[in-house]
């Protein structure tokens, strides 16, 4: 037996081959399981499993500024239809920093903003796809009202010597042979405008200012309360008003509040009979409000007045 089992390694270490071959088809498969494996997950293995960090930009609002509203100034007509050269001048500065990130330099529609936008801005060149004109009348128009379905915002906050300046400077410099307004056309749109008498724009309210001015209002209103409530509450404050006033009601915090959240209240005694009056019980005050005469309420009044 020991020397058959030395025939097969002697046999084994002269031919190695017959040591590996045995395995080979095992290792074959293996392979091939590996390789199979590798092609059917290689989307996987290259995968990024950390998404890319990218910049909302339809997240950021430009906000807008705080303009009172005002009259502007009335406009020429005539120098609508035939603008001076310091006109069109001071048009290109105004399209340069209000337009031309959309529209591009040169009115090609291919400002470095406008690259991003569906639809694409106006290529001033082209005379086609001009949804609203390409008439003074009908530019101004764009210019007031936007253009809907398209990233093209009204205007309508910016002076009116801006907006024709604007118009101005792209008729003459990009448009070829611009088409002419009638008399007619021009005459409906100073009628719908105003233009030549002077037009009305609407002051603007941006929601930053809007928000402080509701705090302001409320820290104003909640400031007199509290010092209404410690006038009242002091004890050792011998006042008549005061005496009346808590007589009245039925629960002075609700009173004092409805009385500083009606700001015409205190401006005289029928306003304030009138406000007690309105709806008892449900605004603070109790039945004897409703039979106190002019002379007790004045006295009320008064304290109010001194209290808030």
């Amino acid at each position: 037996m020991s020397d058959k089992k030395n025939s097969i390694l002697d046999k084994m270490v002269k031919k190695p081959i017959t040591l590996i071959a045995p395995a080979y088809p095992i290792l074959l498969v293996a392979l091939v399981g590996l390789g199979l494996y590798f092609i059917a997950n290689e989307n996987a293995m290259v995968l990024n499993q950390i998404p890319p960090r990218t910049n909302d930009t339809l997240g950021v609002v430009k906000e807008l500024e705080l303009l009172e509203p005002k009259v502007s100034s009335a406009i020429d007509m005539g120098l609508v239809v035939t603008p001076t050269p310091e006109m069109i001048t001071n048009g290109k500065a105004l399209f340069q920093n209000n337009c031309a990130s959309c529209h591009g330099a040169e009115g090609n529609g291919d400002g470095a903003t406008g690259l991003t936008l569906n639809p694409k801005p106006r290529n001033f060149h082209s005379a086609e796809g001009w949804k609203n004109g390409r008439k003074i009348s009908e530019i101004f128009k764009t210019l007031q009202k936007g253009v809907t379905g398209s990233a093209m915002s009204p205007y309508d906050a910016m002076p009116v010597q801006d907006r024709i300046a604007i118009l101005s400077f792209i008729r003459a410099t990009f448009m070829t042979d611009p088409p002419k307004d009638s008399e007619q056309e021009l005459k409906d749109l100073d009628n719908t405008y105003s233009l030549s008498k002077g037009f009305f724009q609407a002051g603007q309210l941006p929601i930053p200012s809007a928000s402080s001015m509701v705090l302001d209002a409320k820290k104003d209103k909640l400031q007199k309360f509290s010092k209404a409530i410690s006038k009242v509450s002091n004890g050792s404050a011998v006042s008549e008003g005061r005496e009346i006033f808590i007589n009245i009601t039925s629960n002075v915090d609700k009173a004092i509040a409805t009385i500083v959240n009606a700001d015409v209240s205190l401006s005289s005694v029928s306003s304030l009979r009138a406000l007690v009056k309105s709806n008892p019980g449900q605004n603070g005050f109790n039945s004897k409000a409703l039979y106190l005469g002019d002379d007790d309420y004045n006295t009320v009044l008064q304290f109010l007045r001194e209290s808030l």
